[in-house]
């Protein structure tokens, strides 16, 4: 029982002890508070870019594109993991109006009611200031000559605005060698401006305009028409049946994509196949989510050093309060207590600090990640700085939820640190000799 009076006296009566206490609140605090962050940053960059992608990507890194894409397609159709597959153009080229400079933008041709199945683009779509799609896939104009553009909503909200009911969309032709062909000033057609698209991607808000798939291969010459090039595609999007296994799937798709070339060796450039890529979501946009996820690792290598740091203040503190207790130390030992429960008293005082530092850091830690988003608005009026900029993090929210494994997870580091710092200063306390204890002056 004196064990745990003398924890708690050393505890209340240190006023030093409360330095710990604070050191550990604050470590946790900040971690917690970084950590739920980053964490759920990185969880809804990866699902905005997998919803996005879809499951799969077959492409080709080359503007000229790949043939024999329908057949393959067809083949991918008769697997069950399969829930639709369908192919995308991807062509630079210019959109102009009367009243605006030409832009450069990447055109890309979708089979919008397949598209819309294989990935989220239905969900991304709103006219104007409106939540709702403007568009009717089965509209004649948006079939003929409708086009939808890509907007990054988070800081662009009345981009729509320098945008004209009607503008010219310039494409220019590419052959299965990487030659311009066809006109010379590109093949020019007038659009109508049908819906916006904000997928809350930059990279692909700030650039894409979407056009339909069949017209979009004609105007780049990719339908087959001239020459008799075969038509060819950029991409195939894959959507797999719910609860199938992607990484497995991708490895079987690639199987059989290599088979399907292998068939098609002695067809007309049928060298365009041989560099297409069979490719998991993650890994076609990895040069977007491997920022955040390099930023939450650094982030966890300089919470790890504070945690030395938290470690060596404890072990200061508690070898200070040795250093004064000598003499106290050896009345309490003289009285029967033994070396372990004088190194007891010690671990158990560094739990204590622990315990007491995660309760008060995890709770303010809490506070401040359900509270982030108002706590960013009144720093953005007040001081007129943003602590996470949207066009930064392509964010229009922080996420303000704390995951509860990982709340944990810090806590018990916290106090296995605390414990370790209290370590040395135990065994120190236990190896005091009565006789020598008592000399002390």
């Amino acid at each position: 029982m004196f064990k745990y009076l003398l924890i708690w006296r050393y505890f209340i009566r240190k006023k030093v002890a409360w330095t710990a206490v604070g050191a550990v609140a604050l470590l946790v605090m900040l971690t917690l508070v970084v950590l739920s962050v980053m964490s759920g940053l990185v969880s809804e960059t990866k699902e905005k870019n997998h919803r996005w992608v879809s499951d799969i990507i077959i492409s080709r890194d080359s503007q000229v594109g790949f043939p024999f894409y329908q057949e393959f397609i067809d083949q991918l159709h008769e697997m069950p993991e399969v829930q639709i597959a369908t192919p995308t153009i991807k062509s630079f080229g210019l959109l102009e109006s009367s009243f605006a400079e030409p832009m450069p933008k990447t055109i890309v041709g979708i089979k919008i009611d397949e598209y819309c199945k294989a990935t989220n683009f239905a969900e991304t779509l709103y006219y104007k200031d409106q939540k709702q799609p403007n568009f009717d896939p089965e509209d004649k104009q948006y079939k003929d000559r409708g086009f939808i553009f890509g907007i990054y909503r988070s800081y662009q909200k009345d981009a729509w605005q320098y945008v004209a009911n009607e503008m010219d969309i310039t494409v220019f032709g590419i052959s299965y060698r990487g030659v311009l062909i066809g006109s010379e000033a590109g093949q020019k057609q007038r659009y109508w401006y049908v819906d916006n698209a904000a997928s809350g991607l930059p990279d692909i808000d700030e650039s894409y305009v979407y056009i339909d798939f069949d017209m979009l291969q004609k105007l780049a010459l990719m339908d087959g028409t001239m020459d008799n090039f075969p038509a060819r595609v950029n991409e195939i999007r894959v959507k797999l049946a719910d609860n199938v296994n992607i990484v497995a799937t991708q490895k079987i798709i690639n199987e059989k994509w290599q088979a399907f070339k292998q068939n098609y060796t002695a067809k007309k450039y049928a060298l365009l196949l041989d560099d297409v890529t069979v490719s998991h979501w993650s890994k076609s946009r990895q040069a977007f989510i491997a920022p955040l996820e390099k930023e939450r690792t650094i982030m966890v290598l300089v919470f790890t050093m504070m945690a030395f740091v938290a470690a060596f203040i404890i072990f200061t503190i508690f070898y200070m309060i040795v250093s004064e207790k000598v003499k106290d130390l050896g009345i309490i030992k003289s009285s029967g207590a033994s070396s372990a429960d004088l190194a007891s008293v010690f671990i158990g005082f560094g739990l204590l600090v622990g315990l007491a530092g995660s309760v008060l850091g995890s709770s303010a830690g809490y506070l401040i990640v359900t509270n982030v988003n108002a706590i960013q608005e009144i720093v953005k009026t007040k001081f007129k700085f943003e602590l996470w900029p949207e066009d930064v993090y392509a964010i229009s929210r922080i996420p303000d939820v704390v995951d509860a494994n990982q709340m944990a997870f810090i806590v018990i580091i916290a106090i296995i640190v605390s414990a370790s710092g209290a370590l040395v200063p135990a065994i120190r306390a236990s190896r005091l000799s009565v006789v020598q204890s008592l000399r002390v002056d």
